[in-house]
């Protein structure tokens, strides 16, 4: 989607925040989703990885849900 696109469900919706978390070479990607949020008026937050396999042995890691996800990332450095 272009930022046109995604502006809309983002406008239209009780956002505070939008966090982008697609990967490290999805530039074109990032620049629609800030783009999206200027014109809505929704904070823009990036979580920028780094290149290459990472950590925990290159293994994708899974999370079922938001409060999973914050325990995880309150023990994960980096």
């Amino acid at each position: 989607m272009d930022a046109e696109a995604m502006r809309s469900p983002i406008g239209g919706e009780d956002f505070d925040a939008v966090v982008d978390a697609t990967h490290p070479h999805a530039a074109i990607v990032s620049q629609e989703i800030r783009k999206a949020c200027t014109a809505a008026g929704v904070e823009y937050i990036r979580i920028l990885r780094p290149e290459g396999r990472g950590s925990h042995d290159g293994a994708p890691i899974s999370v079922p849900d938001v409060p999973v996800t914050v325990e995880f990332l309150k023990r994960t450095a980096g």
